[in-house]
């Protein structure tokens, strides 16, 4: 073991020390894990069955049938059969593209991946497998407890593996819900007037809540016959996409109603979308019409997506008039909903907004404060007080502004001291692009970020902006010339902009938030 200590959490990790898995491996250490490595075959079995891990993380080549051989002879084996797995992969893995011995306790992470949310997943897997054992060591028939301690998921999956039959109760808010087990499958589910399939997937969102079994229950009628690993597979990927799908909707109460400017006839082959329409014939919540509808919650939403996006159902507004009295947008509404998916719904003071960040980077205290004055100028909603991340320090919140009436964009200052590399990943998620402040007399500066530079740069696709304050002729500040002048600049989007100029710092902006970064030279007199 690459560290000894005396908690007992003992991760195994299969197959080769890449950078990545290093970085990993630092992570656990530091959170007091011991870690082995050992090559990803069959030679390694017999190794792992005379110090059996607390969990293995399998980091997977190119998801080929012998990469599982030896997962799988683990898991058919009595010393082993309970250890679960967490699988790196280079692309999804879900449904029937899972392996037949995966079990619900086994997770698939996506390459590239977040350190300190693998982290969290691991610490969740091995508290699951700790609370199973706690919550059975009891005689008692009836047991209870907290949804805030243990999830419906992993309480159906602890049900499932100890082959238990009985009732689950779960109240939450001022409702309550019913599942039945016979044997550790789930037979019965029902939540208020949703039943089967639509009340399990539903229940396995809830956060909040207390539980109580009970194995003197017996069910009178049956509505689920289907595995309850599949069960809770399908489950967890419906979730996923759901979530991912509600990062590009308005908030669930926002009422819809029909645009009836639109041709809507040619939909009426789709049973789903024709049922939504029908629904939105009257003003309607988003919520109220995903509880109403006949159809699975995943193919609802799908259907509110794709009529939003196409125009043919609208959010109904009241004050839509109004509206533009307040704030100038950045965007217009339907140019909007193409940029949803870089945006996060969070829940902000009495409600839910949708944000995103935009980093700052600035080589001058000055250059910074000019920027914001700028932008206080060129947008009347930005508010240096309101800050949604309320974060201080080197990562601090500088302040937002509304680009629609429910969408804000945070202005975050980010830190370039190679010290807080490690907190780089998790401080630039959920970010829209990135902007880099620099006079050019100053570009020699640079280097001292330059690891930073990189980073936001080659991490992912978002567009990163050199603004440059426009104080020289434009043939001495040419994106040629610059690149010449500073490697680093050299797969950067550049824009120039001049920093008292409100419409000039507002046209960045604009190319940041609407992804059309090109290299090219805004001259505004």
């Amino acid at each position: 073991m690459s560290k000894a200590v005396e908690n007992g959490k003992n991760v195994l990790i299969l197959g080769n020390k890449r950078n990545y898995i290093v970085s990993l491996e630092k992570v656990l250490l530091d959170s007091d894990f011991s870690v082995e490595f050992l090559p990803n075959s069959e030679e390694s079995k017999n190794n792992i069955l005379k110090d059996t891990p607390d969990l293995i993380i399998v980091d997977l080549e190119e998801i080929n049938p012998e990469e599982f051989i030896l997962c799988e002879a683990l898991r058919s084996h009595p010393l082993s059969y309970k250890i679960p797995f967490i699988f790196l992969t280079p692309k999804d893995i879900c449904g029937d593209l899972a392996p037949k011995f995966v079990s619900t306790s086994d997770r698939f992470i996506l390459r590239p991946f977040n350190l300190y949310t693998t982290l969290s997943l691991i610490n969740k897997t091995i508290s699951s497998l700790q609370k199973s054992e706690i919550l059975f060591s009891s005689k008692e028939r009836t047991i209870r407890g907290d949804l805030t301690q243990i999830s419906l998921t992993d309480l159906i999956q602890i049900f499932f593996m100890n082959k238990r039959n009985g009732l689950l109760t779960v109240s939450y808010q001022t409702d309550m819900a019913k599942i039945y087990f016979k044997k550790g499958s789930v037979v019965f589910a029902s939540m208020g007037k949703t039943k089967g399939l639509k009340a399990i997937f539903r229940l396995m969102t809830l956060k909040h809540g207390s539980f109580e079994f009970d194995t003197n229950e017996i069910p009178k009628t049956l509505n689920l016959s289907m595995n309850t690993e599949e069960l809770l597979l399908d489950g967890m990927c419906q979730i996923d996409e759901i979530e991912s799908i509600k990062e590009s909707l308005p908030p669930l109460e926002t009422v819809i109603t029909v645009n009836r400017t639109n041709d809507i006839s040619q939909l009426k082959s789709s049973e789903v979308l024709a049922d939504i329409i029908r629904l939105c014939q009257t003003e309607i919540s988003m919520r109220e019409l995903i509880d109403n509808s006949q159809f699975p919650d995943l193919d609802v939403y799908e259907g509110l997506r794709i009529l939003l996006v196409n125009g043919i159902i609208k959010p109904h507004s009241a004050n839509e008039k109004e509206e533009g009295k307040y704030f100038d947008p950045l965007v217009g509404k339907e140019d909007f909903f193409k940029l949803r998916k870089f945006f996060k719904r969070i829940q902000w003071r009495e409600g839910e907004i949708l944000t995103t960040k935009l980093l700052i980077i600035s080589s001058d205290e000055e250059l910074e404060k000019d920027f914001i004055k700028s932008i206080e100028t060129g947008f009347k909603d930005f508010s240096s007080g309101r800050k949604i991340y309320r974060t201080e320090n080197e990562f601090r919140d500088i302040g937002s502004f509304r680009i629609t009436h429910e969408a804000f964009i945070s202005l975050c200052a980010f830190p370039s001291s190679v010290e807080l590399s490690p907190l780089w990943e998790l401080l630039s998620s959920n970010r829209i692009g990135t902007i880099v402040l620099f006079d050019f007399k100053t570009l020699s500066s640079l280097q001292n970020i330059k690891e930073a530079l990189q980073f936001l740069s080659e991490s992912n696709s978002f567009p990163v902006v050199y603004a440059f304050n426009n104080t020289l002729s434009e043939q001495i500040i040419s994106p040629e010339n610059l690149k010449r002048e500073s490697p680093v600049l050299f797969s950067a989007d550049i824009i120039f902009y001049k920093n008292h100029d409100a419409l000039s710092v507002k046209s960045v902006l604009r190319k940041v938030i609407e992804k059309n970064c090109r290299i090219e030279l805004i001259t505004l007199d």
